[in-house]
């Protein structure tokens, strides 16, 4: 069980709220860092629609308010893909970001098959950066900067 774990801030996609719990919590070691989260060797960490979270949600610290519900709605792209997803397909992805087998999620969503490249590295806002900076004390990844064909920020 972790005994503490980053809140999360606007618009933080989880894999970066999983990154500032490994700075945070003083892991060297990357797979160290996923089996403190999600008490599992097994997991990778993914950007935009993670798998397993619920063994997340059971591994939060005691009394912990986070839902597995809340962050795939806030912090993953899935309410992105959602809308363009026939609703039995849309359902069967999100059971299984719930689940410990999300190995075909990015096939069931049709990311592997689209003509829209996907981001090789993940992408800030230079003006967002230094905003979070002043406001936040630390930048972090925006998830709506890691949308695919999303090339310029709203701000």
């Amino acid at each position: 069980m972790l005994t503490f774990f980053p809140n999360p801030y606007p618009d933080e996609i989880l894999y970066s709220v999983f990154a500032r719990y490994h700075v945070r919590s003083g892991n060297t070691s990357p797979k160290g860092t996923l089996r403190e989260l999600f008490g599992a060797d097994y997991n990778t960490a993914t950007i935009d629609l993670p798998s397993n979270i619920s063994s997340l949600i059971k591994n939060m610290p005691i009394a912990s308010a986070y839902t597995a519900e809340s962050f795939i709605t806030n912090n993953t792209l899935y309410p992105f893909y959602a809308p363009f997803l026939p609703e039995k397909r849309a359902r069967t992805v999100y059971k299984a970001m719930l689940s410990n087998n999300g190995g075909n999620i990015h096939t069931r969503t049709g990311i592997m098959a689209s003509s829209i490249n996907v981001p090789k590295y993940l992408r800030y806002c230079p003006e967002c950066f230094i905003e979070d900076t002043k406001v936040f004390g630390e930048p972090y990844w925006h998830r709506t900067h890691q949308i695919s064909g999303y090339v310029i920020c709203s701000k």
